[in-house]
């Protein structure tokens, strides 16, 4: 079996859609908890800056494991999450829905990375934000777009006739 039969099946989807899920408790609860504000969602260099040079030492910490950790996981599970419903759903897409899912993670991830980079003060790329957030940020969105529209689609047509 190939990675598309196995993203497809719905042990797989299941187990995208828990990591799904703790992902957004994760991104709920440690900024709560260590009164972060998310660089993720920040596009602008210089917001970006003054919100790192507005956290103590626990607070980049805190950040540093959120960004290298569920940062990691979260993207990940949702681009195999979308991959796999598109297959399920509309197989037809594979190469249109493994453009976007590919895109997602990989711009995702560097932004993870000029995150990271800005918050241990290595270096300053936090001008690629501009281009890096405003895609991925892009790409979450037709990617729940498809994914909500090919269930909703499933549920109301083809679950329907087979009910039928």
């Amino acid at each position: 079996m190939n990675i598309y039969g196995i993203v497809a099946t719905p042990l797989s989807l299941w187990l995208c859609l828990l990591l799904i899920v703790l992902g957004v408790m994760m991104f709920q609860w440690l900024p709560d908890r260590f009164e972060l504000i998310l660089l993720d969602s920040l596009w602008q260099p210089e917001r970006v800056r003054a919100a790192i040079a507005d956290m103590d030492a626990t607070q980049r910490a805190a950040h540093i494991w959120l960004t290298s950790t569920v940062d990691v996981v979260f993207p990940i599970a949702f681009g195999l999450f979308v991959l796999g419903s598109g297959l399920r759903l509309q197989p037809a897409w594979r190469k249109q829905i493994t453009a976007l899912v590919m895109l997602l993670i990989g711009f995702d991830l560097l932004e993870g990375t000029v995150q990271i980079l800005a918050l241990t003060s290595q270096v300053d790329w936090l001008a690629a934000k501009q281009i890096l957030t405003p895609v991925k940020l892009g790409c979450y969105l037709v990617g729940l777009v498809l994914v909500v529209l090919g269930w909703l689609r499933w549920l109301v047509l083809d679950r329907g006739r087979a009910m039928s």
